[in-house]
């Protein structure tokens, strides 16, 4: 799965809109909504702001960064 998609669940199981966690992370907007459609990836800062924004532990930053492949895409 994507960084993308995999913040887009995190966030919504936090709960939040993508408006509602710009405004905790203090990003803009169009870059959550940019992060998830895979169209640019989080600098180090922006990530450690999302991290608490959504109060995520160590495992999910680490899993939220790994892009693990979906069974239809192994052996390509």
């Amino acid at each position: 799965m994507s960084f993308g998609k995999k913040l887009a669940n995190y966030r919504s199981r936090a709960g939040l809109t993508q408006e509602a966690l710009a405004r905790r992370a203090n990003i803009h907007t169009h870059h959550v909504s940019d992060m998830e459609r895979g169209k640019r990836k989080p600098l180090a800062e922006t990530l450690a702001r999302i991290r608490d924004a959504l109060n995520l532990s160590l495992e999910e930053t680490v899993d939220l960064l790994e892009e693990t492949k979906q069974p239809a895409e192994v052996g390509r």
